[in-house]
């Protein structure tokens, strides 16, 4: 067993059902996906039973106890040398495991993070509330993607909800779906770190930040005593604190441009993902009590560009 896929989910199985169709597609196949169910009342169990013939999966379920509580239970029944992190509504390209893999195995110290793209595998009337980075023009992005696919111009309106994506479609051909709905890089990629310092982070002191587990990868000789920290409360910060703790116990950072997944796009409450985030902040200061989180707290409050936050955190 090389690796083991860690997937927290909550009510999400459209999006998780898509996100195991990636991973049945993968050209490697030496792995298994954990899917801790936290506490779901959707049809999650039965989204997954149905890819068990096809993946060696894993599927627990615990009362609603949050991400770090679920992700910490899969590392510890977890088989594989290499944890890879995926959230529930992100699909795997299909050369993701093996990518985030090829590197770990020759740099044992080094945390893989991995690419995240934007997809919309279902397109709603509400994509005024679709989490979508201030900084990415709404219009000219959607104008792009109906560009593209021009085909779906006279179902736009006539319904709540299109699919656009489905299971059938990912086993036909997984990439090629994926970059035709495809909308937008992410921004939490913070691509101009990249281009500044390069793909080895290690030059950028506060390289813990890229580090999110929407797509991550990491050996495990090193973390048997680092965990999630499960006194965060609802959404952001806990992978931060995480990466942080990677950090202090002396693993690098490494941006892998070639494992890729993609987000599916969802409306949601962006005030209230923000505010709870905020509040997380905090906590994470209070921890840690260090000068560069407090910068990544004012940096994410709007105080500085990214470009002045690398630019402080060389002083």
């Amino acid at each position: 067993m090389d690796s083991s896929v860690i997937i927290p989910t909550f009510n999400k199985s459209f999006f998780l059902d898509l996100t195991l169709a990636g991973f049945a597609k993968q050209s490697m196949k030496n792995f298994e996906v954990i899917i801790i169910n936290d506490g779901s009342t959707d049809n999650t169990e039965s989204t997954v039973k149905r890819y068990e013939n096809q993946i060696d999966i894993k599927y627990l379920a615990q009362e609603n106890g949050g991400r770090s509580k679920a992700r910490n239970l899969g590392m510890s029944i977890a088989r594989g040398d290499i944890f890879v992190f995926c959230d529930d509504d992100r699909i795997p390209v299909t050369n993701f495991i093996g990518n985030h893999v090829d590197h770990i195995q020759n740099n044992k110290n080094s945390v893989s993070i991995g690419l995240k793209e934007a997809v919309l595998s279902r397109y709603t009337n509400s994509v005024k509330t679709f989490y979508i980075d201030p900084s990415i023009n709404l219009i000219e992005c959607f104008a792009d993607f109906f560009r593209r696919n021009q085909e779906l111009l006279d179902q736009i309106g006539k319904d709540k909800a299109i699919d656009l994506i489905s299971t059938e479609l990912l086993q036909l051909d997984l990439d090629h779906y994926l970059n035709k709905y495809r909308l937008y890089t992410c921004i939490e990629n913070f691509l101009e770190v990249v281009e500044y310092f390069g793909t080895q982070l290690d030059k950028f002191p506060m390289n813990w930040m890229l580090a999110t587990t929407g797509n991550l990868a990491l050996h495990r000789f090193n973390c048997e005593s680092i965990s999630f920290d499960e006194n965060y409360q609802g959404w952001g910060i806990e992978d931060n604190d995480f990466a942080y703790q990677l950090k202090n116990a002396g693993y690098d950072f490494y941006f892998n441009s070639n494992a890729i997944n993609f987000h599916q796009e969802h409306p949601r409450n962006a005030g209230i993902d923000r505010a709870q985030a905020k509040e997380n902040i905090q906590r994470f200061f209070n921890k840690y009590r260090t000068s560069d989180i407090k910068l990544y707290d004012r940096f994410f409050n709007g105080e500085y560009t990214l470009q002045e936050l690398i630019g402080l955190s060389m002083k």
